[in-house]
C-alpha cells in the first residue's frame, strides 16, 4: 500500500482520500463588477456575490472584497459580507461630516464554513443618511471585485 505525498495535492491515502497541505491555496474564484450598486437604509443586499465549492469541509476561505464607495451626504456607508444568509462580519467603512465623499472600501474576513457544498458570499451595505452607491459612475473605471479563496487547513 502505497501513501503519496504531493507538494500541491497532499496526502493521498490507500483508500483514495486526499489531506490537503495546510495552507495551500486550493482554487480562487472572483466576480467582478462594473454596474453602479446603490443602497439606502440596509443592511441590505447589493446582489454581488461569489460562489464555491470547497474540496474539503475542514478548508478555510479567505473572502475579499475591494470597491469605491460614495454617498452625497454625511453619514457613513458600512460593506458586510454574508455567508448565505449569516452576517459574518462588516469592516468596511467611511464616515464623513461633509458632503459627496468618495472611499475605497476594502474588506477581508476568513472564514470556516465546514461544508463541501456550495456557498455563496454575497456583499451587504448600509448608509445612515442617503443613498450609498459601490461605483457611482457606473464604468469600468470603477471595478469592483469579490474574490473567494479556499485555503486547506
Amino acid at each position: 500500500m502505497a501513501i503519496t505525498l504531493d507538494g500541491t495535492n497532499g496526502i493521498t491515502f490507500p483508500n483514495s482520500t486526499v489531506q490537503a497541505s495546510a495552507g495551500q491555496v486550493l482554487q480562487v474564484v472572483q466576480n467582478t463588477g462594473t454596474a453602479q450598486i446603490s443602497i439606502i437604509g440596509g443592511p441590505t443586499s447589493t446582489g454581488f456575490s461569489a460562489s464555491i465549492t470547497p474540496k474539503f469541509s475542514t478548508s478555510k476561505i479567505l473572502v475579499i472584497f475591494n470597491g469605491r464607495l460614495y454617498t452625497s451626504t454625511n453619514g457613513e456607508i458600512k460593506l458586510f459580507v454574508y455567508r448565505g444568509a449569516s452576517s459574518l462580519q462588516n469592516m468596511a467603512t467611511i464616515y464623513s461630516n461633509a458632503s459627496n465623499i468618495a472611499g475605497v472600501g476594502t474588506m477581508v474576513v476568513y472564514d470556516s464554513p465546514a461544508t463541501t457544498s456550495s456557498t455563496t458570499y454575497t456583499m451587504y451595505m448600509q448608509n445612515s443618511n442617503a443613498t450609498g452607491y459601490i461605483n457611482v459612475n457606473g464604468s469600468a473605471d470603477g471595478t469592483y471585485t469579490l474574490t473567494l479563496m479556499e485555503i486547506a487547513a
